[in-house]
């Protein structure tokens, strides 16, 4: 079995981060090293335990996941991210592309479809 993979959740709906936390670490396929709800708790979290991938909301607000996605990649370019949201729009999907991100996941997508982000 291969080792699970280490993530970061960050979203500003706490029992939101923590439920979704919660089923990640059962299915024994990620360790979720920590959810956080701001931009600034995010980047502390990141340099002091650096994880394989970051699940951000793209709801937060000042800064703005955008503004994180961009924090993020440049200062840790060893970190997938993922930005989970609402929006099917092209271009704002686009713009975190070209910020940085790894990707982009729709919040109405399966539990088994949303874990597959380990491969």
């Amino acid at each position: 079995m291969t080792r699970p993979v280490a993530l970061t959740i960050v979203t500003d709906h706490g029992l939101f981060g923590e439920c979704l936390a919660s089923l990640l670490v059962n299915s024994d396929m990620f360790v979720v090293l920590g959810v956080v709800q701001t931009c600034e708790e995010a980047l502390k979290h990141v340099e002091q335990s650096p994880p394989d991938i970051i699940l951000i909301d793209v709801n937060l607000i000042q800064p703005t996941a955008l503004t994180l996605t961009q924090q993020i990649s440049q200062a840790f370019p060893h970190v997938r991210i993922l930005l989970l949201g609402i929006t099917e729009e092209i271009t704002e999907v686009q713009a975190y592309v070209e910020a940085g991100a790894g990707g982009y996941i729709l919040k109405n997508t399966r539990f088994s479809e949303l874990v597959a982000i380990r491969d």
